[in-house]
């Protein structure tokens, strides 16, 4: 039966020619890693900020949140979602308001406990050490809030919509609140204590305690250089 033997030097020639193969493919794929890496970084995001989504926008800058509505095909029911920020300027809420108004008749759900729950909860919940601390570091982080809303001339939430009385709150218990985030890994577990630190840092990460220390108008145009003019 005929055969053939490859010689030494055919065997060096397939060799190399199966190896540049496999480094070119090699290669492409690495180019095309890179390229999904750089779209995923660099342009998808501003793409995303440009055309907005169901969560925000960005449009000069500015932050927009969104309202999106859903109609039932057949009985032509609809729900209205309003996205808000806990933390914005008096018009922005005055908008929000203006929008809520314009939904006569509607049932108004919204999420959002009162303070009196959580101090409720601080002071005579029978809590774990860890539900303890995590209650804390909830504590500490709308201290950092308020520091930043206050630096930053801004509204609360709570100052800038009336509540209806007619409104239903749909939100979650607080220990319920509190439960799910330890659970999902929402808040650290132990936060790092410091007796030396202002009452309101006490708790706080490095990152945390640096930004509360910028005055507000660096902090805007730092954010604003980072996030829309590189």
């Amino acid at each position: 039966m005929p055969h053939s033997t490859l010689t030494q030097k055919e065997k060096l020639v397939r060799t190399t020619i199966e190896r540049e193969r496999f480094f070119k493919l090699v290669h492409r794929f690495l180019d095309f890693l890179l390229i999904v890496v750089f779209l995923t970084i660099f342009v998808l995001p501003r793409l995303l900020n440009y055309i907005g989504s169901e969560a925000n926008r960005v449009r000069g800058g500015q932050l927009q949140t969104p309202v999106v509505m859903f109609q039932h095909p057949e009985t032509k029911r609809q729900i209205t979602f309003v996205g808000v920020m806990h933390v914005g300027m008096p018009q922005y809420y005055q908008e929000l308001l203006d929008i809520i108004q314009a939904h006569e008749g509607y049932t108004i759900l919204h999420e959002g406990r009162t303070s009196n729950e959580w101090d409720e909860l601080s002071s005579g919940a029978d809590l774990r050490n860890e539900e303890k601390e995590a209650l804390g570091y909830y504590e500490r982080v709308d201290a950092t809030r308020t520091c930043m809303q206050e630096g930053l001339h801004l509204q609360e939430q709570d100052e800038g919509i009336v509540y209806d009385p007619k409104w239903q709150s749909n939100d979650l218990e607080p220990i319920d609140f509190l439960r799910l985030g330890l659970k999902h890994g929402f808040v650290p577990k132990r936060v790092e204590n410091d007796s030396s630190a202002p009452e309101h840092m006490v708790g706080l990460g490095t990152i945390q305690r640096t930004m509360l220390n910028f005055p507000a108008t660096d902090y805007i145009q730092g954010m604003r250089r980072f996030f829309f003019k590189r």
